[in-house]
């Protein structure tokens, strides 16, 4: 708990002129944080990891995306993704839609144990949570069935060759 206020206190020390981007990185990592104790409670994790680890993908993607200028914002709800294929440049446009993501939790069953995949099938629902276009079922996640919770409290399951339709 002691680290988490640290890191509120660092950002007022040091941003403390701008206080309309302090009071937005400070709601921003209090809803980081309210997520994590909500995630900790079903994975019998401490919130205050969760909430560290992610800071921690949220540095490293930042710094990879720095470095290899892949990603270049355009305003605040558009980004430019740029890659390569085949030895030839692509550029795609992508709005950003604001705003909690409805996905929970992604679970599978193995061997009688729930596994937790959420950020492991989360990072193919893109930004516009429309799966980038695509069709998708459990089996070209590589499981036999995934349980969706969503934000709204439903539940939906889908089984091996079943398209994903959230």
């Amino acid at each position: 708990m002691f680290l988490f206020f640290g890191v509120f206190t660092t950002i007022l020390l040091v941003s403390f002129w701008k206080k309309d981007y302090v009071k937005e990185k400070i709601h921003n990592l209090k809803r980081l944080y309210q997520s994590s104790c909500s995630i900790a409670l079903k994975k019998n994790k401490n919130p205050i990891l969760i909430t560290i680890e992610t800071l921690y993908d949220i540095l490293c993607l930042n710094i990879y995306q720095y470095l290899n200028r892949s990603v270049i914002k355009i305003n605040k709800n558009t980004c430019e993704v740029r890659y390569i294929i085949d030895g030839k440049l692509y550029i795609y446009k992508v709005k950003i839609k604001r705003g909690p993501n409805f996905i929970v939790n992604i679970t599978t069953i193995k061997n009688g144990k729930i596994n937790y995949v959420t950020n492991e099938i989360i990072k193919y629902f893109g930004p516009m949570h429309d799966w980038h276009y695509m069709e998708y079922s459990p089996l070209d996640f590589g499981y036999d069935e995934l349980t969706f919770e969503l934000n709204n409290g439903k539940i939906k399951s889908f089984t091996t060759n079943e398209k994903i339709i959230i």
